[in-house]
């Protein structure tokens, strides 16, 4: 089986509802900017744990979690990730592709 399928499994079988949320624009002068209302979207992630192996080699931290995400909206490291009461931040955002199109996303997050 392929990430594409794996990560689609995934999703729809321990999907869960979460929310996205995107820091605000900064307005005002750049020495003293204001940053605006966060904004806030409704994704489905499947929230896992990294193998061992992932863990040896990619130097993760032990509270850091996979999270697989629909492609409705496109996580960046600036986000945070509010999931059943827990809030974790966006480390590093990769893109399973088919073909041309953004399938889904797998994400790293930290607690």
């Amino acid at each position: 089986m392929g990430m594409i399928e794996t990560a689609q499994r995934l999703i729809g079988r321990f999907g869960q509802p979460a929310t996205l949320r995107k820091p605000g624009a900064k307005t005002g002068p750049e020495w003293n900017p204001t940053t605006g209302e966060p904004t806030d979207h409704a994704v489905v992630i499947a929230l896992t744990e990294y193998s061992i192996e992932e863990r040896g080699s990619a130097g993760l931290a032990e509270t850091d979690l996979r999270a697989f995400f629909d492609a409705t909206i496109e996580p960046n490291a600036a986000d945070t990730l509010l999931v059943a009461g827990r809030t974790f931040s966006v480390k590093k955002v990769g893109r399973i592709y088919q073909g041309a199109d953004v399938v889904c996303y797998d994400v790293q997050v930290s607690a």
